[in-house]
């Protein structure tokens, strides 16, 4: 397998987590430094909702080891109320403090609203804008942005289309040398319930495919309720292992 397979979970801050998987004597300042011995990225929700200051970026890149990889997710500012217009200032910014990161700096998640009705044009236009020096995966979260027209302007910037599963059916399509998944929970409620052994064996399999082809692979669980996202994470790391024991 020439590509290299991140795996792990949207986020790594929940309290409900505390004895399902931190335990119980770990204080929560030291949180990141035990989720760093079971996985080597993490994607970090956190820079959605606020613009991620410097200070916690520089903390993160020191507190962690070698090779680890954050994805950050982009501002809201940006993807839901500019629009990805008129937002220059505002990437600058973003992209200013996430760059302290350094090496440890993975793709940036944009993630768009279901409201926002498909334009290729807008998206090309805001693609333009970002460095080609990051990486950058887009969710779309309305199934009109699923045509051609997209994916060509995906492709023509080198992003990834994030294949995940809060559209039934959404398309495999593969629009850049990498690839991003995303698996938001199993239950009626998003961000709840657990995939298992036999659910995400289909998706090890695929995995293992896109690896063989040279790409890097980049699989996140939001299924953060009952700390399932954790467990279904390393499930899924051992089935592309072909590794057939729990654990």
């Amino acid at each position: 397998m020439s590509g290299t397979a991140y795996i792990a979970t949207s986020g790594f801050t929940y309290d409900d987590w505390k004895g399902r998987f931190y335990p119980p004597e770990v204080k929560k300042r030291a949180w990141l430094e035990y989720y760093c011995q079971h996985f080597d990225t993490v994607e970090i929700n956190y820079s959605y909702y606020h613009m991620p200051r410097a200070n916690v970026c520089e903390s993160w890149r020191q507190r962690t080891p070698d090779g680890f990889c954050f994805v950050m997710k982009l501002y809201g500012g940006i993807t839901h109320r500019r629009r990805l217009v008129d937002c220059e200032e505002l990437l600058a910014s973003y992209l200013e403090s996430v760059d302290l990161l350094g090496d440890k700096l993975g793709p940036i998640l944009v993630q768009l609203p279901p409201k926002f009705n498909v334009d290729a044009n807008r998206l090309d236009k805001f693609l333009d804008i970002c460095s080609s020096h990051h990486r950058w995966a887009v969710e779309f979260r309305n199934t009109g942005w699923l045509c051609e027209d997209v994916y060509a302007v995906l492709r023509a910037h080198k992003a990834a289309l994030v294949v995940h599963d809060l559209i039934q059916g959404h398309p495999e399509v593969v629009t850049a040398d990498w690839t991003y998944l995303r698996f938001h929970g199993t239950a009626a409620d998003k961000y709840h319930g657990e995939y298992g052994d036999d659910l995400l064996a289909p998706f090890a399999a695929r995995i293992r495919e896109h690896l063989a082809a040279g790409r890097d692979v980049y699989a996140y669980f939001n299924n953060d309720y009952d700390c399932h996202a954790v467990y279904d994470a390393l499930r899924l790391k051992r089935l592309v292992m072909g590794r057939n024991e729990d654990r």
